[in-house]
This record gives C-alpha cells, sequence and structure tokens, in this order.
C-alpha cells in the first residue's frame, strides 16, 4: 500500500484527488493540509511514500515544499524516510 500525503490550498482539489486516490485500494491517504509549511511539517512526521501537491500555494509553494521536506531530516540522523515521489500540479487559472 502507498502511503500519500495531499497537500493543496483549494478544498475541491484536494476533496477530488483524496477521493480517487481512495478509490484505488492501492492507495491510503495519511494526510491532508492546504499550505507548503504544514505539509513539510506532515511529510517529516508521517513519513509518506508519496506526496501530491499543487504548485501554486501559500506559505511555501510546490516546487520548494518537496525539497525541504526530503532534506529536513538528514538521513544519517534519523530513521525518518524520503518519499519515494512527489507529483506537483496546477490545476488551472486562478481569479
Amino acid at each position: 500500500m502507498n502511503r500519500v500525503l495531499v497537500a493543496a490550498d483549494s478544498s475541491t482539489d484536494r476533496r477530488l484527488l483524496v477521493a480517487l486516490l481512495e478509490s484505488d485500494p492501492d492507495f491510503l491517504v495519511i494526510g491532508e493540509t492546504d499550505n507548503g509549511v504544514e505539509a513539510v511539517d506532515l511529510a517529516v512526521r508521517l513519513e509518506p511514500d508519496m506526496v501530491a501537491m499543487d504548485l501554486d500555494m501559500p506559505l511555501m509553494n510546490g516546487i520548494e515544499a518537496p525539497g525541504r521536506s526530503w532534506n529536513a531530516v538528514p538521513p544519517a540522523s534519523s530513521s525518518c524516510r524520503q518519499p519515494r515521489a512527489a507529483l506537483t500540479w496546477v490545476a488551472g487559472p486562478r481569479p
């Protein structure tokens, strides 16, 4: 089973992606957030296999956050494992 963290500031985008992932028995959504800073914190604490993250989010964007979460705890100093994959997206134009 792939443990997934979902981060998107749009609640609609988040709900749709969570529903899609939860419809597949190979995925388990272990956390959700609406900003990049909390995504980094959750990635370090929950140790997901995958992170699905919106590119355009407040506080920290979806390009910067995955790198921060993967580098937050050096592998030599912790048993924290890094995600195997990160997916970022832009949902479309925003007003």
